[in-house]
């Protein structure tokens, strides 16, 4: 299993575009191979930051 965790920051007026393509993007990710979590969080202090955290069966998964 390998945990991915990917940092973005953004511009405040690129958020909402970003979180519209994720909202469109996520359960294609999801439906990958080897995919067995994806999840969006956004840092509290300093909005325009943030982190998906994923969940892969294995490395090669990444690979697909």
């Amino acid at each position: 299993m390998l945990v991915r965790i990917v940092k973005m920051t953004f511009r405040e007026e690129s958020i909402d575009e970003f979180i519209a393509i994720f909202e469109d993007s996520k359960e294609a990710i999801r439906s990958f191979e080897g995919c067995l979590y994806l999840e969006l969080l956004r840092e509290k202090s300093k909005g325009a930051i943030f982190f998906t955290y994923s969940i892969w069966q294995d490395p090669q998964s990444l690979s697909n």
